[in-house]
């Protein structure tokens, strides 16, 4: 996708049926990342935009947007590969582990281990935290497990929703009027505090 932040967004029903996002801070690149493991094909279509008038609202320099999508990609990823994401940090870790524990072997050999302690406890705190790590991996491949059970379980209510035509729970009009009541927001207030008004 060349424009993987855009806002410009146009899902079918399937699609998003299937959608579940969680991230607080943009849907427009956990949508991808879901999308790109729930097999939904995805297009780009180019469109066109205005020239720049006025600087964002939405974040206060280029870098500290960067920054947050950065974390949220990060975020995201390892919500949907936990047992990569860990695994890989562990290997990493191991391996670094081996530098230290290299060193403290070479010393004991040559008679002079124990000068080299250092290298050994070192060592077997990268080892402990490698094997950490790897623990997360595996505790995080099974929560997917349970969460890719509860979005289907969530999918499989959406479809029986609008099978029996039932309103959505959380509902905001827009600008034209629908016909149904708000749910969310200044209007679902002003429709209790109505209501009260009525029973008064």
């Amino acid at each position: 996708m060349p424009d993987t932040t855009s806002g410009f967004r146009a899902y079918n029903r399937e699609a998003a049926i299937q959608m579940a996002v969680v991230s607080k801070y943009t849907y427009t690149l956990e949508t991808i990342i879901q999308a790109g493991k729930l097999l939904v094909a995805t297009d780009h279509v180019p469109v066109r935009t205005n020239p720049k008038t006025r600087e964002s609202r939405l974040f206060p320099s280029m870098s500290s947007y960067v920054r947050r999508n950065t974390v949220a990609i990060a975020r995201i990823y390892t919500q949907y590969e936990p047992l990569r994401v860990f695994m890989t940090l562990a290997f990493i870790l191991f391996l670094a582990a081996l530098i230290p524990f290299t060193r403290f072997v070479v010393a004991y050999v040559g008679g002079n281990g124990a000068g080299h302690v250092q290298s050994l406890i070192f060592g077997a705190v990268l080892f402990n935290a490698a094997v950490v790590l790897a623990a997360l991996g595996i505790i995080g491949d099974l929560l997917y497990g349970q969460r890719m059970m509860s979005q289907r379980i969530f999918e499989r209510v959406r479809r029986i929703e609008l099978q029996l035509e039932i309103p959505p729970s959380h509902y905001e009009p827009g600008a034209h009027p629908t016909g149904q009541p708000a749910t969310t927001g200044a209007r679902a207030g002003q429709k209790t505090e109505d209501r009260e008004a009525l029973r008064a």
